[in-house]
């Protein structure tokens, strides 16, 4: 049953993912890719940051507790090198994938950045007001 839901979580987020690209695009004034395309370039995009980004994070990892660096510190420092890497490859990927150049595909990331930080404070605000009131009950 777990292995179920995370599957259909898995799912709902890539769907999600390609609304939020599409949108981006949308934004952008890039041709809106079909929502079939959107989820094979968040597919594409997902993995290739994702193959970049793994090494960065374990040698910060390894780096900073070899120095006794707190976990959450080197978290952060491993987010904030892999950050701008992750935008120029998510760009380069869009030019061949969205047919845009590298400026727009650059503004698509931020866009998506833009949007998903949108939508996380929005899902905070929500969650928090629903715990204020089950507290208050």
């Amino acid at each position: 049953m777990g292995l179920v839901l995370m599957a259909l979580l898995f799912v709902l987020c890539l769907f999600v993912g390609a609304a939020v690209l599409r949108l981006a695009c949308k934004i952008c004034s890039v041709p809106q890719p079909s929502i079939l395309k959107a989820l094979v370039v968040v597919i594409v995009v997902g993995l290739a940051t994702f193959i970049i980004s793994l090494p960065i994070g374990l040698v910060v990892g390894f780096a900073g507790a070899a120095m006794g660096i707190s976990v959450t510190a080197l978290k952060i420092v491993a987010n904030l090198i892999a950050l701008p890497i992750v935008a120029l490859v998510s760009a380069g990927l869009y030019m061949p994938l969205l047919k845009t150049s590298f400026g727009k595909g650059l503004l698509v990331w931020l866009a998506q950045l833009g949007i998903a930080l949108a939508i996380g404070i929005a899902v905070a605000v929500v969650l928090l007001g629903v715990g204020l009131i089950f507290r208050a009950l």
